[in-house]
């Protein structure tokens, strides 16, 4: 197939995506295109992903294949060394998970069984930062951020780049909306301090996190359901530390009891479940309008938090 049909194809299908959607192999086709047309990307990735073994990449004296032998999603090779990409664009249950680190273990060794002799790297690729088994040591993890900050550090771009970009943008998008609400409610200035913690490292529910500050040990969350169950809901917790928290936290603590949605685990005393808006409802005009009627900031707002 004519290059530029095949990358306009996987183009095309990615684009035409709803954001509950995902399609791992016309990612991987796309990566390993710009992978074969562009040696600065691919040096750019071995650099981000901290792999040395392979400083002088040539790209003419490469071999660089998606979806190989059906299973492996990028093999790159030279004569001297050879590098895995496994893309992983969603997650599943957790015994799902246990299988991808089998996956990834058997991989390793189908590598070095098969090539004991080259230098090798191995690169897991998720929409967010995931931490692999410690036994996966020799596996680097990349976020499609780190991609989409490297297609824009490169010196030269063209229209299947920027098309790319826009792609990889929106998976980011929820959260950027989310966080810019925050902010302009909250009254919070240095947008640094909204964290997005999404442990799992796939686009399947994260949380928008606000440290309050200050004494307070409590933090503000924002818990985005996974976007593949349109049936939950977007919702707002506070959750205080037990082990960290100070006179004020306590203070704030007896004031959130009568919320009456007390939740304890083993660390924290969390107030959850109050609705911001459901999943097939999100935009930022009713992200706002939720989170400005919400008891929890209305709490808040009368112990002059923010």
């Amino acid at each position: 197939m004519n290059k530029n049909i095949e990358i306009e194809e996987n183009l095309q299908k990615l684009e035409n995506l709803e954001y509950s959607q995902s399609n791992e192999n016309a990612h991987s086709k796309v990566l390993a295109y710009f992978l074969r047309n562009n040696s600065d990307f691919l040096k750019d990735i071995l650099e981000k992903a901290g792999i040395n073994d392979c400083e002088n990449v040539n790209i003419d004296n490469l071999e660089i294949n998606p979806e190989i032998d059906g299973r492996k999603d990028v093999e790159i090779k030279s004569n001297d060394f050879i590098l895995i990409i496994e893309n992983k664009y969603k997650d599943r249950e957790q015994e799902y998970k246990n299988e991808v680190q089998k996956q990834l273990e058997k991989y390793e060794n189908d590598i070095n069984r098969k090539y004991p002799l080259l230098k090798k790297g191995f690169i897991y690729l998720r929409p967010f930062q995931y931490k692999l088994d410690e036994n996966r040591k020799n596996w680097k993890s990349l976020t499609y951020k780190d991609i989409l900050n490297i297609l824009n550090s490169l010196k030269t771009s063209n229209e299947h780049i920027d098309r790319y970009k826009k792609i990889i943008e929106r998976i980011y998008e929820p959260q950027e909306v989310c966080k810019n609400v925050l902010k302009d409610i909250l009254n919070i200035n240095n947008t640094n301090s909204i964290e997005i913690d999404n442990e799992r490292g796939d686009i399947n529910g994260y949380s928008i996190r606000i440290p309050l500050g200050g004494d307070y040990k409590s933090f503000l969350e924002i818990e985005h359901p996974s976007p593949f169950d349109k049936s939950q809901y977007v919702t707002i917790n506070l959750t205080v530390k037990k082990s960290e928290k100070t006179f004020k936290d306590i203070e704030l603590l007896e004031c959130l009891k009568k919320l009456k949605c007390e939740f304890m685990c083993d660390d924290c005393y969390k107030w959850t479940k109050e609705t911001i808006c459901h999943n097939t409802d999100f935009s930022k005009q009713i992200i706002k309008e939720k989170l400005q009627r919400t008891k929890i900031i209305d709490e808040l707002k009368k112990k002059h938090i923010f």
